[in-house]
């Protein structure tokens, strides 16, 4: 893992949230998600995006009722 990643990461773990990678590993996540093709920016772009969103809306409608 790049130090980065390490420091990008902290505040989440500090939280205890769940942690959920998408395309590229990270140490201590509860799911991963592999994408074909995830060293292309613009489809980790698209990607890491929509998958944030679509767990934002389910979490969402849970909470909602």
């Amino acid at each position: 893992m790049e130090a980065s990643s390490s420091h990008a990461i902290k505040p989440p773990r500090e939280r205890a949230s769940t942690i959920v990678d998408v395309g590229a590993s990270v140490e201590g996540a509860a799911l991963q998600i592999e994408v074909a093709d995830s060293g292309d920016p613009l489809v980790a772009s698209l990607v890491e995006t929509s998958v944030a969103e679509l767990a934002a809306a389910a979490m969402w409608q849970r909470q909602a009722g």
